[in-house]
């Protein structure tokens, strides 16, 4: 039934630009958004990427700016960040901050089964 799904599946990263007019890319011909970035989230950089030298420690995402009828906001891609978009990104920028709150509530977010973050740096490499 709608509303109760129980996972999301986020792939694409978000740069939030804005803008002083919505055309060329921002008006949906293809191309990357020029203008002021305000702000962005990309699960790639987020903690060093999978592939950084220490086990990912979770943090929060950083809080998107606030709505605002007057600015124009785009994405990377030129398209524009309508109401629905904002609060869509808003509302998983919310639950992903709730859930790191939640696990770092717990043995300060060392992962299960570990005791230490050097014991989860050490084991999280891959083997010689």
């Amino acid at each position: 039934a709608p509303g109760l799904a129980c996972i999301a599946h986020y792939t694409w990263g978000a740069v939030l630009r804005e803008v002083s007019e919505v055309s060329g890319s921002a008006a949906g011909l293809p191309g990357p958004a020029a203008g002021k970035e305000v702000w962005r989230w990309d699960k790639r950089e987020y903690a060093a990427g999978q592939y950084g030298d220490k086990c990912a420690r979770l943090e929060r995402i950083t809080a998107m700016p606030p709505w605002s009828d007057q600015a124009r906001l785009v994405l990377q891609d030129g398209q524009p960040v309508g109401r629905g978009k904002y609060d869509l990104l808003a509302l998983m920028v919310s639950k992903f901050n709730e859930a790191v709150d939640e696990v770092n509530a717990v043995n300060g977010g060392v992962p299960a089964g570990l005791q230490s973050w050097e014991e989860a740096d050490r084991v999280s490499q891959p083997s010689a």
